[in-house]
């Protein structure tokens, strides 16, 4: 479940990284969605990475 958590944070940031800074994105804050923009989300996401890899180090295999 944790690796699932870590690869999701990775493919988010991923994905989210190759859109423009200006695109609308949704997130989920509380259960509550939320609307923002590309450029807003980003530093959260890189947040909750950096937070879950040094909390679970989970090794990757390739999918």
């Amino acid at each position: 479940m944790i690796e699932f958590r870590v690869r999701l944070v990775l493919l988010t940031l991923d994905e989210a990284l190759g859109e423009e800074p200006d695109r609308k994105c949704f997130r989920l804050i509380g259960g509550v969605l939320v609307e923002r923009t590309v450029k807003d989300v980003v530093p959260a996401l890189q947040t909750n990475r950096d937070g879950v890899s040094r909390r679970y180090p989970v090794r990757f295999h390739p999918i």
